[in-house]
């Protein structure tokens, strides 16, 4: 018998809400006919969970809570689009058009924001705690639309990673010489002169590295870095330049390639040094 003590209810309320993320993508395109299982159904998303029926209740409201988050995210909106009065209330809902969007991505859905930190910490051993706190402010900023801070911690979070790697690569430098030289030119608090210097050392060492670290290094380093920089930018200074959920959204998802991509060169660095 499972005993209410042995219930993490976060843990349960992240199981139903990617449950039910996969419903919506299942239906998603059948236009008006976009129906939710009801609560009892949704139960049968947690194979691997016992719940006593004596907390039916709690389910329950467990599940019009994920509703009302993914009604806030703009995800979904009440009725079927039928005239009759009562489709009008919930179970029923129909998938928006920013909706779809969003259910095609799959892996790390910024709108599954305990399933994305999750998998993030999953995937990278270690991850540094600033990183992660960043990241999650991020996803929070974004469900409560605020997309200037969405954009600037994301933003925080990718600068965070590539700190980590200049200084990791700076240790990794053999030559004492060379080392206080790259020590010197990267001894500045404006990161994009830091950057500068230790993009310059690092395109001396691409040929030493392995082929799957320096085939994507354009894109996957220097080209993401600086798509979520821009925009970091856009939004963390007076510009008035125009910050979309779109543009936040996109920096979300392309961050853990890239962070995992910073973290591996960290551990090759690590490893096999660096010989300037």
């Amino acid at each position: 018998m499972v005993t209410d003590q042995q219930i993490n209810w976060e843990e349960v309320h992240d199981e139903l809400k990617r449950g039910l993320l996969e419903l919506m993508r299942e239906v998603s395109g059948k236009g008006d006919h976009d129906q939710v299982k009801n609560w009892q159904q949704l139960g049968d998303l947690l194979p691997d969970r016992e719940i006593p029926e004596r907390h039916n209740e709690q389910m329950q409201a467990l599940v019009c809570q994920i509703y009302h988050e993914l009604y806030l995210d703009r995800i979904i909106v009440s009725g079927t689009g039928r005239t009759s009065a009562d489709r009008m209330n919930w179970p029923f809902y129909r998938i928006t058009d920013h909706g779809r969007r969003v259910l095609q991505t799959r892996e790390y859905s910024p709108y599954d924001r305990h399933g994305y930190l999750r998998r993030l910490k999953s995937d990278i051993a270690d991850l540094d705690e600033t990183i992660v706190r960043y990241v999650a402010e991020s996803l929070e900023c974004l469900h409560r639309d605020c997309l200037l801070a969405a954009a600037v911690t994301i933003g925080c979070a990718a600068e965070k990673a590539v700190l980590l790697l200049i200084e990791r690569f700076g240790k990794a430098i053999s030559d004492p010489g060379k080392k206080k030289q790259y020590e010197k030119e990267t001894d500045t608090w404006i990161v994009t002169r830091k950057y500068k210097a230790f993009r310059k050392k690092l395109q001396s060492v691409v040929k030493d590295l392995p082929q799957e670290l320096s085939d994507p290094l354009e894109q996957r380093l220097h080209g993401t870095f600086d798509l979520i920089r821009r925009t970091r930018n856009d939004a963390g200074h007076p510009t008035g330049e125009p910050i979309t959920r779109e543009m936040v959204r996109a920096s979300q998802i392309v961050f853990p390639d890239y962070c995992k991509y910073v973290y591996s060169l960290i551990e090759h660095f690590g490893v096999h040094g660096a010989n300037l």
